[in-house]
């Protein structure tokens, strides 16, 4: 009986969770606002950790800056710009030790930015040839929603 209940609630959450990253109003509350189709290089749902707490929202890689918006729904909403001539280094970890979906930037300063996101080995590769100045990279976005 525990377990049928379990998964129906795993279920729910899921379902809950997909509904959440499909809906247009978070999607509106997450774009940065100097966003267009031609700046943007990459963009994808994100946590950033902040002061312990990992915010929910989107990171985008746009042709001069990378750019975290975080949505409504946590107890601290930000934005985080970050310019090319600032990074140092992009590594990836794996989140608790095991989960391989961490991404950090090392910044010049000595100042790390983590954050959880999708594809991260592809959040790496872009980052690292947006930031090296003889490298031209295409962009996979054809445009903001595919």
């Amino acid at each position: 009986m525990a377990l049928s209940y379990g998964i129906l609630f795993g279920l729910f959450m899921g379902s809950l969770a997909y509904l959440f990253q499909i809906n247009k109003f978070i999607e509106k509350q997450t774009l940065p606002e100097h966003l267009d189709q031609e700046n943007l290089i990459y963009y994808g749902g994100a946590n950033h950790f902040l002061n312990r707490e990992g915010v929910g929202g989107r990171l985008f890689l746009l042709d001069k800056e990378i750019v975290f918006k975080s949505h409504r729904f946590n107890v601290q909403n930000h934005e985080l710009i970050i310019k090319a001539e600032e990074i140092e280094k992009v590594e990836c970890f794996n989140l608790v030790g095991f989960v391989p979906n961490g991404l950090k930037i090392r910044l010049k300063s000595g100042k790390i930015e983590s954050f959880v996101v999708n594809n991260r080995e592809v959040w790496k590769s872009m980052i690292e040839n947006w930031i090296s100045p003889d490298t031209q990279i295409q962009s996979p976005i054809t445009a903001l929603g595919t």
